[in-house]
C-alpha cells in the first residue's frame, strides 16, 4: 500500500492525464492547486463558474494554469457534473460553491440516470509518520448519525479507495467507546452487526475487527497490554467511525497536533468529488487530484501492486 502523500502523487504521475472539472474556479487556493497538478503532469482543468470573478482570481496569484479553459456557467455545479457525465472531465473538485449545492448536482444526476438515490460519504485520508503508513478514516461530515445499515455503505464507499491505494486486503477497525463486552451503547451495537456482516462476506475481501477503543488499531503494544489478537492491532488502513462528529474531530485532532496535512474525495457518487477544508494547503488539494486519479482508475481496471 501506497505509504505516503508523495507515494499518492508519485503513483498518480504514471496515469495518464486527465481533467478537473472544478466547480465555482474563482477561488486563488484552488487555481494554485490546479497549476500544481498541471506541473505534476496529472492534467488539465475546466474552469466552471462566472468568468469575471475567475480572472479577478487569476489575478491574485503568481502564476496561472497554462492548460485550464474557463467556461462560463450560471450553475457551475450542475455544469462540472455534467461534463463528467459527457466525458469531458474525469472528476469534480470544489471551489467556491456550497458543499451541499455541490453535492446536490451529484445525486441529482445519479437519481436521474440510475433510479435510485445514492448514499455519499468522504472518505479523509492522514499521514502517520510513526508508522510509516496512511490512514483513512470515514464518514467525517456527509452522514451526521448513520445507522448501522448507512455504515456499511460508508464502508462500501471506503474500500475501493484503499484499494486504489494498493491495500488488495484493507484492514479495516471499528473505533468505538471501549471494547465490546455486551454493553448497551449504539456504537458498540452497530459494531456487532457490522461484524456479523463481514463475517457473512458481505464486505468482500477484507479483514475487519472490533469494536475496540482506538489505541488497539493505532497501537500493537496497547492491545497486547489488553491481550488482544488482532490482524488489525496497530496496522489498520481504514477506520469506519461511529458517526461523523468522531471521524471529523479525530482527523482534526491529529492534524492540528502533529501539523500534518489531509487529503479527501466524496465517493458514491458519479464521480470521485474533490472536497477538502478551504483552509487546507494548496499541496493538500493538488494530491487529493491525484487520489482522484488513482481512485478513478481503479475503478476503470487498473490496479496497484501492494
Amino acid at each position: 500500500m501506497i505509504k505516503t502523500f508523495d507515494g499518492v502523487l508519485e503513483a498518480a504521475r504514471g496515469l495518464p492525464a486527465s481533467r478537473i472539472a472544478v466547480a465555482g474556479a474563482d477561488d486563488t487556493t484552488v487555481i494554485e492547486a490546479i497549476r500544481l497538478a498541471e506541473e505534476e503532469g496529472l492534467g488539465s482543468s475546466l474552469l466552471f463558474g462566472d468568468a469575471d470573478k475567475i480572472d479577478e482570481a487569476f489575478d491574485n496569484v503568481e502564476m496561472v494554469p497554462e492548460h485550464s479553459e474557463t467556461v462560463a456557467a450560471d450553475e457551475p455545479c450542475s455544469a462540472a457534473i455534467d461534463a463528467v457525465a459527457r466525458g469531458e472531465a474525469d472528476c469534480v473538485m470544489k471551489g467556491n460553491v456550497p458543499t451541499n449545492v455541490l453535492l446536490k448536482a451529484v445525486l441529482s444526476h445519479d437519481v436521474e440516470e440510475e433510479g435510485v438515490k445514492g448514499l455519499l460519504s468522504h472518505v479523509a485520508i492522514i499521514e502517520n509518520p510513526r508508522q510509516n503508513r496512511l490512514l483513512l478514516g470515514t464518514d467525517g461530515g456527509m452522514i451526521p448519525f448513520p445507522d448501522a445499515e448507512m455504515k456499511a455503505s460508508i464502508l462500501l464507499n471506503a474500500i475501493p479507495v484503499a484499494r486504489a491505494l494498493g491495500a488488495k486486503k484493507p484492514l479495516v477497525g471499528l473505533p468505538a467507546l471501549m471494547e465490546d463486552k455486551g454493553q448497551d451503547i449504539p456504537s458498540l451495537n452497530d459494531a456487532r452487526r457490522l461484524m456479523a456482516w463481514h463475517r457473512e462476506g458481505r464486505f468482500g475481501d477484507i479483514e475487519m475487527d472490533g469494536p475496540f477503543g482506538v489505541d488497539i488499531f493505532l497501537d500493537a503494544e496497547s492491545a497486547a497490554h489488553k491481550k488482544i489478537e488482532s490482524a488489525c492491532a496497530g496496522a489498520v488502513d481504514l477506520l469506519l467511525f461511529p458517526n461523523a462528529d468522531s471521524c471529523n474531530i479525530a482527523i482534526k485532532m491529529s492534524l492540528y497536533y502533529t501539523g500534518g496535512d489531509m487529503i479527501g474525495l466524496v465517493v458514491g457518487g458519479i464521480t470521485p468529488v474533490i472536497l477538502v477544508s478551504r483552509s487546507h494547503s494548496a499541496r493538500s488539494k493538488m494530491i487529493s487530484i491525484a487520489l482522484a486519479k488513482l481512485v478513478g482508475q481503479y475503478q476503470q481496471g487498473f490496479r496497484l501492486e501492494a
